[in-house]
């Protein structure tokens, strides 16, 4: 499933974020990615921007909340929500992003996501999601 979540992202969308891993720990409800940033999402300070920041923490938890749908269903984002902790330069540096599941309701999705470089804590994000049937 997460080859093919991420092979459905728009090439736009899978070139920037320049995914080299996923690791699933089904155990704990969590997803990893490891990422290669291009220098084309880097500050000149060489710092990932925020508007990256916010993209690989929505994707992330979208690709941890995707495995606990069923069939018939789809995720809508009702909330994300990122809190930026560290400028940390990151040329030729590997990004990780752990999303955790938090908690699902009958509806409701919650998703924790960490984002580090170098065991540094960059940002962390919050995300809530409606499932919907597919029509």
């Amino acid at each position: 499933m997460s080859s093919e979540f991420v092979e459905s992202l728009p090439s736009q969308i899978r070139d920037i974020m320049n995914i080299r891993e996923i690791i699933r720990d089904e155990k704990r409800g969590c997803i990893t990615l490891i990422l290669d940033p291009s220098p084309d999402v880097l500050t000149y300070h060489g710092e990932p921007h925020g508007g990256y920041i916010s993209l690989i923490s929505m994707v992330s938890a979208e690709l941890a909340a995707t495995h606990l749908l069923k069939e018939e269903e789809i995720l809508v984002v009702i909330n994300h929500s990122v809190n930026f902790l560290k400028h940390v330069e990151v040329y030729n540096q590997e990004v990780d992003i752990e999303s955790c599941v938090l908690s699902k309701g009958e509806r409701v999705i919650y998703i924790e996501t960490k984002i580090r470089c170098r065991g540094e804590d960059i940002a962390q994000a919050l995300t809530s999601f409606i499932t919907e049937k597919r029509y």
